[in-house]
Formats: C-alpha cells, structure tokens, sequence
C-alpha cells in the first residue's frame, strides 16, 4: 500500500523544471505540514505520462494537488494543464498554476482551460512558506476532496 494512503497523509505534486525551485517547494511544505507527501517532477511529459500509468493501474497514485510551472521545456505547463483536463481518469485533481509570471493572458488562459487556481511564486522562503500554509489550508483542511480517487 502506499505511504499516503497508509498514513493518510496527502499527495502533493510539483512540476517544475528548476531544481533549485523544487528543492524550495519540498523544504516549506514540509515546514508547513506533516501531513503530506511531496513528490517534485522536473519533466511535465514524463509526469503526464506516469500519472496515466498509475491511475490505470491503481487510482491509489492520484495526486490530491498538483502545482504546475508554467514555462518548461519539452512540455509547457499550459499544454500540461490542457493534457490533465482533458484526461477524464485525471481531470479532477486540483490544478495550481505555479509561475513566475503575472501576466494577465497567462492566468486567464490558466483558469479557462481548468486551473484550480494561479500562484505567483513568491520571491522569499518566509513568503513560500506563508502562502503554501494558506493554500494546505484551504486544499486540505477546507475543500472537501472529489471520491473518485
């Protein structure tokens, strides 16, 4: 059985193609919760492609959050987005558009195509951590989770 699963803890999922920026990621959610699992991704196609793998086999793999990076190489968040929306095994799962960007065009096209919500990342770990705790707050202990996986 899986870890989340057995401990009831979280999955949370980050692509991103910066290390520095997953090793950040992994390091505040963690100061923020115990309950989670952080599982980072430098590579949206090969995430795609793993996501559909295991939720075929096993639902038990299904993220309960994904934040996504908008400028990647190979695949882009946006593409990935429209990718995870229009997978009717995957389409459910909270999508948090994560970027450096503010652009206007870019959180709307976000939101259009199915984002859960859009994120600035912010430029200081106390900031990160303060807005993760925010947005664990809300996914987690607010929300309440679709049953479907």
């Amino acid at each position: 059985m899986p870890m989340e699963n057995a401990t009831n803890k979280k999955l949370i999922m980050l692509v991103d193609d910066s290390e520095e920026d997953t090793f950040l990621f992994r390091h505040a959610a963690n100061k923020v919760r115990d309950d989670i699992v952080i599982s980072t991704h430098l590579d949206a196609t090969a995430l795609l492609e793993k996501l559909k793998t295991e939720r075929a086999s096993d639902a038990t793999h299904t993220p309960d959050l994904i934040f996504i990076d908008i400028n990647m190489p190979s695949m882009d968040g946006m593409a990935f987005l429209q990718a995870l929306k229009s997978d009717e095994n995957l389409n459910n799962v909270p999508a948090l558009m994560f970027s450096t960007s503010a652009y206007r065009k870019d959180i709307d096209f976000c939101y259009h195509h199915g984002a859960s919500g859009y994120l600035v990342k912010p430029s200081s770990n106390r900031d990160l951590v303060n807005k993760l705790n925010h947005v664990f707050d809300y996914w987690i202990d607010t929300v309440e989770a679709t049953q479907t996986h």
